[in-house]
């Protein structure tokens, strides 16, 4: 692990979910999938597994994923995207790895 990675939550879930309630409007949430982060403030703050969640609001549906990287430095990144519930992918693919790398340096992963 390296001390430059982190799991990092720039998903818009919350604030959707946060405004209806404030406004009363129902909506409904499920969790599509759990994962465990592979970054330092998961391993330091000792953070439960992320949950990827489906909310549906108002005539739309939002899911969740998770981009999770191979290189020791790059950041996992949890993002949102919204839909008609007609437009919303049969095949959504919650947990998605990438490698920008290959692999760390034999430094990198002594850290």
């Amino acid at each position: 692990m390296s001390w430059d990675k982190n799991t990092v939550n720039c998903s818009s879930l919350d604030a959707i979910k946060d405004i209806l309630g404030k406004h009363g409007i129902p909506y409904k949430i499920s969790t599509l999938t759990t994962v465990e982060g592979r970054g330092l403030n998961d391993d330091f703050c000792h953070l439960p597994p992320w949950e990827l969640r489906r909310l549906e609001h108002g005539g739309y549906v939002t899911l969740e994923w998770i981009e999770q990287d191979a290189d020791c430095d790059t950041d996992d990144i949890i993002q949102s995207e919204t839909f008609f519930p007609e437009e919303e992918p049969k095949d959504w693919q919650p947990i998605r790895q990438t490698d920008k790398t290959g692999q760390c340096s034999p430094q990198e992963e002594d850290k």
